[in-house]
């Protein structure tokens, strides 16, 4: 995807924000690489491409590489700069991103009018732990 130059990838490369950094921030080949994966994110759904971006520090990408993602699954947000980007990017008022702060494991927000019909309107969702139905399954 990156073509301009290859370079050695160190442990922390697998992280989104190495490969889709804020452009106010990157130089070189990262700016390159966040221009190619934004291309790449805005026009492969005419040729049937999708992409799917995980990350922690969400501050640092390139969030008009991230608005052209459908569906959002967000965790806590502890900080409250994170609730603001998360906020102006996916347009999820900001009150209800305050209530990831309550979340336990396994509670995300779900925002997608793809997959929900609803535009603009997250909905709390809980997820079973896997690696408990694997256990149960296992002993059972």
């Amino acid at each position: 995807m990156c073509h301009t130059k290859l370079r050695r990838c160190s442990p922390e490369d697998d992280e989104a924000q190495e490969f889709i950094r804020d452009l106010y921030n990157a130089r070189g080949i990262d700016r390159d690489c966040s221009e190619e994966i934004e291309t790449l994110l805005r026009q492969g759904r005419k040729y049937g491409l999708g992409g799917c971006v995980a990350t922690q520090r969400i501050a640092y990408l390139n969030t008009s590489a991230l608005q052209q993602l459908h569906t959002y699954f967000v965790g806590t947000l502890p900080r409250s700069y994170y609730r603001n980007v998360v906020s102006n990017t996916f347009t999820i008022d900001n009150g209800i991103l305050e209530k990831t702060l309550e979340f336990a494991p396994g509670e995300w927000l779900l925002s997608s009018y793809i997959a929900t019909g609803i535009e603009n309107v997250p909905i709390f969702i809980k997820s079973e732990n896997s690696e408990k139905n694997i256990e149960r399954f296992l002993n059972s």
